[in-house]
């Protein structure tokens, strides 16, 4: 079984199944808007939305919030976030 970070990572690989990719799309759409707030905060438990892992009551939390949508993820998913918005500020 892949680490979360493992699975983060391998989005942006060539070897990335569709529903990867798929996942990747989305986050980038997200990165790209310029609305986009990002929140942090205890989870009540939760499943993040990118790569399907359980966020513990308590953990750490982070939400992407861009036009009317909105996306709750765990650390290693905002972290790819992060990198996938500082690529589309520089383009």
């Amino acid at each position: 079984m892949d680490t979360p970070t493992e699975t983060v990572c391998r989005l942006a690989d060539s070897s990335a199944s569709p529903d990867e990719r798929r996942r990747l799309t989305l986050m980038r759409a997200f990165a790209a808007d310029p609305t986009v707030q990002t929140f942090m905060g205890p989870s009540r438990g939760g499943i993040c939305i990118i790569c399907g892992l359980a966020i513990k009551p308590n953990d750490l939390a982070y939400e992407i919030v861009a036009a009317r949508s909105a996306m709750t993820v765990e650390i290693n998913c905002y972290k790819t976030f992060m990198q996938e918005m500082a690529r589309s500020s520089m383009k």
